[in-house]
């Protein structure tokens, strides 16, 4: 974790400042390998140098879950999310440490379980309050310990959200005692000015195996959080991808029916996977397009305070907002979500409307999706987009603010809208066929592992270092030793036992193997065909080029 800025103003009077809260993706660490933009807003913010008639700001940033350097921890982190609940109460301390009263300003940014890190940690807040460190009627302000034993009891009362009757009953006792304690600011005075997120993923535990996952948080609750704090945050900026293919990626997008922050909610899709919208690809043209978006969207909040509060609003470094405009590009490159090991997650493109639907929410389509569509960038097509739908742009950017919101698809002609939702459905059919090979090839993989397992644990024979056997035919010889120069030695008596004892099985099973790929690459073809009519459809529908 990182924080920069000025230390807590203990003074009688202490000078209103921005907190800056910063949390980053599963695997992300600032400043190793390629920044998110979650990073790269931590970068922006300005620390020093600050006009005499502007607040002064104070930044904090925390890894994401999955960073640690023992690989064990590290794949807790990245698996199950072990350590969320550790970055939340990072979040809450560093506020509570700095927060002076209600003239202070926060904003928070989160990417990824970075996203549900944050929203977590404003719904603590809502929930419970706010314990600070400088409260302003305690002299000198509270004792370290202290402090950190009322954040456990915080955590630990959020944790008890929603348990049962009797037990509620009795945290309320507990939640009104400490409303009363000098230290505790009553969530009523808790404004979060701005939360910024890039696809939200709260995928903790182990959602995607139930029984698992119930085991999981009787051990170590994690069901508990709100992501959805209905009024303590005043204005919500949501990026989400398109395009990424795993269903354990899915983006938890946010009830705007329920929202009563008293300002904007803004959810928007963009082109991309999941890391070309939040960052952390080699190259983030993609990236930027959103990091862009997000930055005149604090400019407007900027712009909006000025009249009331000449010194609010969020300053960022002139530079940072230059070359983000300058380096966002919605014609970069989209990479593949499930491309290497990343085949394991569980197949299923994201069903827009269906998430839209359920979350009672608008579906925004970023003006640059439609840019890409139209010129079919590197054969763009994506499959999931709805039939009707809200065009959101970037303020102040290339694309004329005057077709922000408007409603595209649907005011063509009738008959166009009815075939498009023809070809959709024929693409969910086809989803449905890709989602069924997923399985066959997940359940397939297991079984060869597991296989190979039981040879392991026996102590088949292995094949000799030179594959020299008398017994063997060249070719085998020559497999064999590829196949020993691939794999790790935990496939060495399946190698034997296949490859060596029993070469028309072997055979059979590589056969199985190309089939599988086969109709895999087949279903992409006829998916791909399937939407580029869609896409005439859709941009004819919108009078676009075609």
């Amino acid at each position: 974790m990182v924080a920069d800025g000025q230390e807590p103003n203990t003074g009688e009077e202490p000078m209103p400042k921005n907190i800056v809260l910063c949390s980053d993706g599963t695997g992300n660490k600032g400043g190793s390998g390629s920044d998110t933009n979650v990073f790269k807003i931590y970068n922006a913010v300005r620390i020093n140098d600050i006009p005499d008639n502007k607040r002064q700001q104070v930044v904090f940033y925390d890894n994401g879950v999955g960073t640690s350097k023992l690989g064990l921890l590290k794949a807790l982190g990245g698996g199950l999310g072990l350590g969320f609940r550790q970055n939340v109460r990072d979040l809450y301390e560093f506020l509570g440490r700095h927060y002076t009263g209600s003239e202070d300003h926060v904003y928070i940014f989160g990417f990824s379980r970075g996203a549900a890190t944050v929203r977590a940690f404003a719904g603590m807040v809502e929930y419970c309050g706010l314990v600070v460190k400088h409260p302003r009627d305690v002299d000198g302000g509270l004792d370290e310990e202290v402090f950190q034993d009322r954040i456990d009891a915080v955590m630990r009362h959020y944790a008890n959200r929603g348990g049962r009757w009797s037990i509620r009953k009795l945290l309320r006792s507990v939640q009104e005692l400490f409303r009363q304690t000098p230290a505790f600011e009553r969530e009523s005075t808790i404004k979060i000015e701005f939360m910024g997120i890039w696809d939200t993923v709260a995928a903790l535990g182990a959602p995607q195996l139930p029984l698992f996952d119930h085991v999981l948080n009787f051990i170590r609750r994690h069901k508990f959080y709100d992501l959805e704090p209905a009024t303590c945050v005043r204005n919500v900026y949501h990026a989400m991808a398109v395009d990424d293919e795993r269903r354990t990626f899915w983006p938890k997008v946010w009830n705007e029916a329920t929202f009563k922050g008293g300002g904007t909610i803004e959810q928007v899709w963009f082109s991309g996977m999941h890391s070309n919208v939040g960052g952390g690809y080699p190259r983030d043209e993609l990236a930027n397009v959103t990091l862009d978006w997000m930055m005149e969207r604090l400019n407007e909040h900027r712009d909006a305070l000025s009249g009331s509060d000449p010194s609010g609003g969020l300053l960022l470094k002139p530079e940072t907002k230059r070359d983000a405009r300058a380096d966002a590009n919605p014609f970069g490159k989209v990479y593949d979500s499930r491309s290497g090991f990343n085949i394991f997650y569980r197949y299923q493109p994201r069903p827009i409307e269906d998430l839209c639907s359920v979350a009672k929410t608008l579906v925004r389509i970023h003006e640059s999706v439609l840019d890409r569509l139209e010129l079919r960038t590197a054969g763009y097509t994506p499959g999931n987009l709805p039939a009707k739908f809200h065009v959101a742009v970037t303020p102040a950017g290339p694309l004329s603010p005057a077709d922000a919101d408007a409603s595209r698809v649907g005011s063509g002609a009738r008959q166009d809208a009815e075939s498009y939702s023809s070809f959709r459905a024929r693409l969910d059919s086809f989803k449905n066929s890709r989602i069924g090979l997923y399985w066959t090839f997940l359940m397939s993989s297991l079984a060869v592992v597991a296989a190979s397992g039981v040879l392991w644990i026996r102590g088949a024979d292995r094949p000799p270092i030179d594959c020299c056997w008398p017994e063997l035919s060249t070719a085998q010889s020559w497999l064999v030793d590829i196949l020993r120069y691939v794999l790790p030695t935990f496939f060495d008596g399946a190698i034997t036992y296949l490859a060596i004892e029993h070469p028309v099985r072997f055979a059979i099973l590589v056969s199985y193997a190309i089939l599988l790929y086969c109709l895999r690459v087949s279903h992409q073809i006829e998916m791909e065909a399937l939407q580029g009519n869609a896409r005439l459809v859709m941009l004819s529908a919108m009078g676009r080029r075609t």
